[in-house]
């Protein structure tokens, strides 16, 4: 019998012990008053930094049956760890037979093995949806293994909600070990709330089968002629589906989820994915919402790999629906103008899209339509350039960048002139602005002090230079009536 069982970490005090359960309270000293900021920079545009925080506060003892609300529902905290352990299963399930160093994504290195995680609820307050709830797992040992993780912890996000938990990651990204979420305490930082709920170990002997329930026949009745109408539509999302006859997969998913994976193949073993959104919904249009419906991933020789094949026929046999499409309308294929492993640009008619990518090639973020066509440069190791010209000059010139390791984007930056060892040069009015790439508070400096007054031109300031050692910098300007271009070099 397959099963998931919680090895008991703290057998001498069995006064205090709960039981098994799918997740062991290990919590003792949930008290921090490390001031210290974390050196991790900010996951994405809208995933705080945790080094900007509030005073930490005292976290406190758990109860396993202490009742927290959530969106109006209350969840004990059993069941909390409950939810979090059967989603690290699925997510194993479907991902686990991937290779490489990463927890979630080679079930190899961790099957049988004792994996200790710090147990967080974070609440995000937005605008316009409200407040948004997420279980947090931040794994900080795998026993046995003690170079998996290096310098720095995993952290997992799943949303939950009144319906239950998404089945689908929220985030995932990098901790440093000491972080805030490395502290054992609950904090504040912009939004963000996070509550502190124990420390726990689970340990997984074998991968079970995800089990979603069946759908109503009602569902089904309307997803199928929603699904084909959204697929067959000539400038719908699903518009790059070449001519032929489609075997349709809908990833099985909870009623918490708000979008689900779709899985198109064709007859002679094309592939395209995309996600379906509000899948738990049936919307009196008859259509369903779809979104970036493109290619299946395939190495640089174009075929899939192993992992991903066994991924494929995992959704297959656990699909939620399957149907068959047949797509008759000729339609112009998208032109893939380049790619890599974490980016590709797509020209679509006349406009321009650019994907980003995760270590799982799933799409995190994207651009576009864009009348012009994007520049996307390998400035550094795990380091992408996105930049595109709005106008005439440098200064109309925005871009960004994506840090590939730990899958985090930066702020966006106009003006961008160079970078070395993790500093952007910008120009500004009559400056020039040097700054952290991901953090500004780690380091930032304007120069506006030039020998020579500037020429009566809109961009005096012609270019921007990093020395080779990155410890000085190079600004070339135009001053006199006569624009002559002078060189002077700054001490970083």
């Amino acid at each position: 019998m397959k099963r998931i069982f919680i090895i008991l970490i703290c057998v001498l005090l069995l006064i205090s012990t709960y039981g098994c359960g799918n997740g062991q309270n290990t919590s003792a000293d949930t008290t921090n008053n490390d001031t210290s900021q974390s050196t991790e920079p900010p996951t994405s545009s809208n995933e705080p930094s945790v080094s900007d925080t509030n005073e930490d506060t005292v976290a406190p003892e758990n109860d396993r049956d202490e009742t927290i609300d959530i969106a109006g529902i209350g969840y004990t905290v059993n069941e909390l760890v409950d939810m979090l352990t059967t989603n690290f299963n699925n997510m194993l399930f479907f991902q686990g037979e991937y290779v490489g160093k990463h927890i979630h994504t080679n079930s190899n290195l961790i099957l049988g093995k004792e994996i200790e995680y710090l147990f967080y609820l974070t609440e995000e307050y937005q605008i316009y949806s409200g407040t948004k709830y997420y279980l947090s797992m931040v794994i900080t040992n795998v026993s046995g293994l003690p170079d998996i993780l290096d310098d720095q912890f995993y952290l997992y996000e799943f949303e939950v909600n009144e319906r239950g938990i998404a089945s689908k990651q929220h985030s995932s990204y990098s901790v440093a070990k000491d972080d805030k979420l490395a502290k054992k305490a609950s904090f504040m930082i912009y939004g963000f709330n996070y509550t502190y709920l124990g420390e726990y170990t689970l340990c997984l002997e074998e991968i079970e089968v995800p089990s979603y329930g069946e759908k109503s026949d009602e569902w089904k009745s309307y997803a199928v002629p929603a699904l084909k109408s959204s697929l067959a539509e000539p400038n719908g999302m699903a518009k790059s589906l070449p001519p032929g006859t489609y075997d349709v997969y809908v990833r099985n998913f909870n009623p918490a989820d708000d979008s689900t994976y779709i899985l198109i193949i064709r007859e002679d073993g094309l592939v395209y994915e995309g996600y379906y959104y509000y899948p738990n919904a049936i919307n009196a249009n008859g259509k369903a919402s779809l979104n970036k419906i493109c290619p299946a991933y395939t190495d640089e020789n174009g075929e899939y790999s192993e992992g991903t094949l066994i991924c494929f026929e995992k959704i297959k046999e656990t699909a939620a629906l399957h149907f068959v499409f047949e797509k008759t309308t000729d339609v112009t294929v998208d032109e893939i103008v380049e790619e890599s492993d974490y980016h590709q640009i797509i020209r679509s008619d006349l406009v321009y899209y650019c994907y980003f990518y995760n270590n799982d090639h799933e799409v995190i973020k994207e651009e576009g339509p864009l009348g012009k066509l994007p520049t996307v440069t390998i400035v550094g190791e795990n380091l992408l350039r996105f930049t595109l010209q709005a106008g005439t000059g440098i200064s109309t010139r925005w871009g960004y960048y994506y840090d590939t390791a730990n899958m985090v984007f930066s702020e966006v930056f106009t003006g961008i002139f160079d970078e070395c060892n993790g500093k952007v040069a910008c120009v500004g009015m009559n400056k020039v602005v040097v700054s952290d790439i991901f953090d500004r508070s780690k380091y930032l400096k304007e120069f506006s002090n030039f020998t020579f007054p500037f020429s009566p031109s809109a961009t005096p300031i012609t270019n921007i230079e990093f020395s080779e050692d990155c410890s000085s910098i190079k600004i070339t300007y135009l001053t006199g009536e006569d624009y002559q271009e002078v060189t002077e070099t700054f001490s970083l």
